[in-house]
């Protein structure tokens, strides 16, 4: 038995001597791991001994690295980032009452109602020099008083009834030219000729100095109209746009200081003992002649004169007239030819009606000497 294992022993070290040894080229035939099996085999070819390819396992994935968060498990920024304002107020603000006014924070201004809507602010920008001397004659004080230049006046019952029946006082557009009012126009001042037909009994404007002339022409004036409301009160309506009817409606003249001025001269008279005009408004630096005996600035010719200086007798006796501005005796104050009614206090405006109507006091044939 013991001879057989030793047999047994040698044979097996024989056979794996025999399988060490190199093959020879042989048969093209491959063995299990693809070799042919006449190539010879490396030495430190181990098959049996390494493990093949395919027996290591693959890499297995890895989760992220944990510095990348999951959009789920990502706290919401307003819970960790965003303090909320009520919950940590700043302690560098100052208390409320301690708080500054910002200076860029002004209140805005309100908007005027319909800009000045008894007097529209056009008008009242465009009114000239002359408009402001006799818009303030109510303030003149008493050193500045006209000086006495008629003995007196006569008195003159007018006809019809008194004008506009008493409703309204003498502060309104048709008996002041100063509440009209009256803008400088582009029209020269000089004298101008106007075809058709003359009244030889027209008032003429020469007639206010005295020896007659015709005196230099300072500016001409455009008026304004009137929008009449005689519902509101004094003076009953306001200004609407310039009148263009005409190229100029008043003209400004130039006056030696302090001079006498006398009424423009009419030939016919309206009443006994020389009268040839009512006084239908007069004031300290403003007055309208009508020539005619009617209340009213529709019944004939009316000439309005701003910038002089009204004897006050004249104004003394109109204002006897009335009461609180309406007519009250139903009699008026009467002018005649060549009758000084004031002194010249500047530049001398007129302006003249027919029947209401303004006409261009710069037309040689109507208003002065031919």
């Amino acid at each position: 038995m013991a001879k057989l294992v030793a047999l047994g022993a040698l044979l097996g070290a024989i056979l794996g001597l025999a399988a060490c040894a190199p093959l020879s080229v042989g048969a093209p035939l491959t063995s299990e791991l693809g070799r042919l099996r006449n190539e010879p085999i490396p030495a430190t070819y181990y098959p049996t001994a390494t493990l093949p390819p395919t027996w290591t396992p693959p890499p297995r994935p890895t989760r992220p690295s944990p510095t990348v968060a999951l959009p789920s498990a990502t706290p919401t920024p307003s819970a960790t980032a965003t303090p909320e304002p009520t919950a940590t107020p700043s302690p560098t603000l100052p208390p409320p009452t301690q708080a500054p006014s910002p200076p860029t924070l002004t209140p805005i201004p309100t908007l005027a109602p319909a800009p000045l809507p008894t007097i529209a602010p056009a008008a009242a920008e465009a009114a000239p020099r002359a408009f402001a001397l006799a818009a303030n004659a109510q303030d003149a004080s008493p050193s500045a008083a006209c000086p006495v230049v008629a003995s007196g006046y006569d008195l003159v019952p007018f006809e019809g009834p008194p004008y506009k029946g008493n409703a309204l006082t003498d502060h309104n557009a048709d008996l002041r030219l100063s509440v009209i009012g009256i803008a400088p126009a582009d029209a020269p001042p000089t004298l101008v000729d106007y075809n058709g037909p003359t009244d030889p009994d027209a008032p003429k404007l020469h007639g206010l100095f005295q020896p007659n002339r015709v005196p230099t022409f300072l500016r001409a004036y455009l008026r304004f109209d009137w929008v009449w409301d005689e519902g509101r009160g004094e003076p009953y309506g306001w200004r609407g746009g310039l009148n263009l009817d005409w190229p100029a409606a008043a003209l400004e003249l130039a006056t030696a200081p302090g001079e006498t001025i006398y009424p423009p001269s009419r030939s016919p008279l309206i009443y006994g003992g020389g009268a040839i005009a009512l006084v239908l408004f007069a004031d300290e630096r403003e007055l309208t002649l009508g020539y005619s005996r009617h209340d009213d600035v529709g019944a004939g010719y009316v000439v309005h004169l701003l910038n002089l200086c009204v004897d006050p007798n004249l104004v003394a006796l109109y204002r006897a007239q009335l009461n609180n501005g309406r007519r009250a005796t139903g009699h008026l104050p009467a002018v005649r030819n060549a009758q000084p009614i004031g002194t010249a206090a500047g530049a001398l405006i007129v302006a003249v009606r027919d029947r209401g109507a303004f006409l261009d006091p710069r037309s040689r044939k109507d208003w002065w000497p031919r």
